[in-house]
């Protein structure tokens, strides 16, 4: 009910339970319904693990709704007398997914600053989502809520504090289905060994690479544009502000380097990167002509990955031997901390 606001049964349930106030805030009410008794039990059980990833910011609620930090929670209002409908995106700039530091240091708490700089949203502005942390995909399932209220159980208390699954970066062979190893060749090209293009469709090829330190320091991102004969055509590098994870550096310098090829019309082009994670679900993306699971650590970026993706763009996932251009470049814009290069 949550991802369907919509829906009849939600529309049914709000009219009785909760005409007044949002679902998450609702109440179970006087002699409610079987029915309404189970779902608010449930509604318990997803507090515990419900974060909004955050898109356009119109649907999430500043000082209530849990959207930043690691277990999510709301942002702090510096005034005590909040608005309790004061929406995410009344933080940003006009006609923008771009936080605005003004409303930030007016509004927001200062220890919630640099937590919700940290939170990207999705540039296509596409509506926020709920996602459940205690799963990879942000999912709900039956299994991961049996085994947060046997956590409860134990625990003797009504909220888990969720402990952090391993990242996903270091479970890169498990999360999704390894395919058989792309075959390199072992030309140099540009003094950097790539793979084969002569044998690939497209006669552009963008390689792109993130370099994380950690979720404190500033991370680097950048791309090389080549032809099919290797040559280099175009680069481009920047450093970041403090990213969560390597995957989400790397899913961030993939969508500026779409970004910019889709400025330059350059078509039909592969792209190219050495985070299997990211680059596998790309694959399978292309190839399945579907969606498969969603990576909850990087929902935001595949949502506008996949908005700029077009049928004239291919991935592909290389090994990080194989993409040393890009890889110097990352480098180095996060040790100089430079600003948007490109040459």
């Amino acid at each position: 009910m949550l991802k369907e606001p919509h829906s009849l049964l939600r529309r049914v349930l709000q009219a009785k339970y909760f005409s007044k106030t949002e679902m998450m805030d609702a109440k179970l009410g006087f002699r409610p319904s079987h029915a309404w008794r189970s779902i608010f039990q449930g509604i318990n059980l997803i507090k515990q693990g419900l974060k909004w990833r955050i898109g356009n910011g119109d649907k999430v609620r500043t000082w209530n709704d849990p959207w930043i930090d690691n277990p999510p929670i709301p942002a702090r209002c510096l005034s005590q007398h909040k608005s309790e409908h004061f929406k995410v995106s009344s933080l940003m700039k006009p006609n923008s997914t771009q936080w605005c530091p003004e409303q930030l240091k007016r509004m927001v708490h200062p220890e919630d600053i640099s937590h919700i700089q940290k939170v990207r949203p999705i540039i296509t502005k596409a509506s926020d989502m709920p996602v459940w942390i205690f799963t990879r995909h942000g999912q709900y399932t039956v299994k991961s809520g049996y085994h947060q209220i046997t956590k409860s159980s134990k625990r003797n208390m009504g909220i888990v504090t969720y402990q952090p699954p391993t990242r996903i970066w270091k479970e890169a062979n498990t999360t999704i289905t390894p395919w058989n190893e792309v075959h390199l060749d072992k030309r140099s090209l540009d003094k950097s060994r790539t793979e084969t293009i002569h044998n690939q469709p497209h006669p552009f090829y963008c390689c792109t690479d993130g370099s994380w330190v950690d979720a404190t320091s500033k991370a680097g991102i950048g791309w090389s544009f080549h032809n099919a004969h290797g040559k280099c055509i175009l680069k481009g590098s920047s450093a970041i502000e403090p990213t969560c994870s390597p995957l989400e550096t790397e899913a961030i310098a993939l969508r500026e380097a779409l970004i910019q090829v889709k400025r330059l019309n350059y078509q039909p082009v592969t792209f190219c990167g050495d985070s299997r994670v990211l680059y596998k679900y790309l694959e399978q993306y292309t190839r399945e002509k579907r969606k498969p699971a969603d990576i909850s650590e990087i929902r935001t970026y595949l949502e506008d990955i996949l908005a700029f993706t077009n049928v004239s763009h291919r991935f592909l996932y290389i090994n990080r031997k194989d993409n040393d251009i890009a890889d110097r470049l990352v480098k180095t814009a996060r040790i100089v901390n430079s600003f948007v290069t490109i040459f």
